[in-house]
């Protein structure tokens, strides 16, 4: 049920009556290489910064943590365990409260 709320949080009406994706699908198809490549850096950002990854999800693993504090070198990461890649549909109380500790800090 979280997952179709989050999708159709991705849908809008259109003036015909008819719904659409509001996130643009041909950019992403078009330029899905772009998105999976290798992000680069001049400038890493020395603020606070807080990431997020679910404890049940293989998209943030430990070996990529030297890259994130490359960019991000005072960067917090912190784990929801049980939660899957979409923390925010597993376990939005735990992801609320992390941000919400983090923005009372900054």
């Amino acid at each position: 049920a979280r997952i179709r709320q989050f999708l159709m949080k991705n849908l809008k009406r259109t003036k015909e009556g008819r719904y659409e994706w509001r996130i643009n699908l041909p950019v992403i198809y078009n330029d899905y290489q772009k998105i999976l490549d290798e992000v680069e850096c001049d400038h890493p950002y020395e603020g606070p910064a807080l990431f997020i990854r679910g404890g049940k999800s293989n998209y943030v693993q430990p070996e990529h943590e030297h890259r994130i504090r490359e960019f991000f070198p005072a960067a917090e990461i912190r784990t929801i365990a049980g939660a899957g890649h979409w923390v925010h549909a597993d376990a939005p109380g735990a992801l609320v409260a992390l941000v919400r500790e983090f923005l009372s800090q900054s």
